[in-house]
């Protein structure tokens, strides 16, 4: 088989699956993951020692090195007495919340998308469906973002992490960097992904709207 064949053959097979259902799969592959990924962490590198502090829904996870090899794992939970991270356990979990929510519109929406009628409505509905997804999938994005600077210099006291979502400072023996994780990353993409495939089509009920091509005038007509 030919090379060109293949790429009709996919190219084929994409336009009967269409580009929006394939982009609101892909959202909802990457929430799935987000969700079992970590969306924040904060690293400390103290004379040679590094300590990885990674949150995720109910349990924050530490991995300590010393001299870059690995030296143990220790796992808490954000419901211990006296855990040491209040407000970054709640904003996380509340963030993991959020796209799960996030997770459950999409799919929503890809089976409403699917329904018969869909192909019949006007383009106010799926102009709300859309607004409905980049609302969701923005406020489980941008949540952490927002919210998680507020607390952190009272959680990390004494030690200077704080100010943004993502950073780093500098203290006496010692260096910390924080930041997005790979699961705040794969929620990124799902929410462009989302946008995409939820847009789409209110983009085609809108051209269809559109005012009809005038017809060629003819002598004696």
């Amino acid at each position: 088989m030919r090379p060109t064949d293949s790429l009709k053959r996919l190219t084929g097979q994409v336009t009967r699956i269409g580009v929006s259902r394939l982009a609101l799969g892909l959202a909802i592959v990457l929430s799935l993951l987000a969700l079992a990924l970590p969306v924040w962490s904060f690293t400390e590198l103290r004379d040679g020692s590094r300590d990885a502090h990674i949150f995720g829904w109910t349990t924050e996870t530490t991995e300590e090195f010393d001299n870059d090899v690995w030296e143990r794992t220790v796992i808490e939970s954000y419901s211990r007495v006296g855990y040491p991270y209040p407000f970054i356990a709640s904003t996380v979990s509340a963030t993991y919340v959020l796209a799960l929510i996030f997770l459950i519109v999409l799919v929503a929406v890809i089976v409403i998308l699917a329904m018969p009628r869909m192909t019949t409505i006007g383009p106010l509905a799926k102009l709300l469906v859309c607004i409905l997804v980049v609302a969701v999938g923005f406020l489980a994005l941008l949540y952490p973002v927002l919210v998680l600077p507020g607390g952190l210099a009272a959680d990390t006291d004494p030690d200077p992490v704080g100010g943004g979502f993502w950073g780093t400072a500098a203290a006496p023996g010692a260096t910390f960097t924080w930041g997005a994780g790979l699961g705040w990353w794969l929620l990124l993409l799902a929410a462009l992904a989302g946008t995409l495939g939820s847009a789409l089509p209110y983009l085609r009920a809108v051209r269809t709207l559109g005012p009809s091509r005038p017809q060629a005038w003819r002598p004696g007509t």
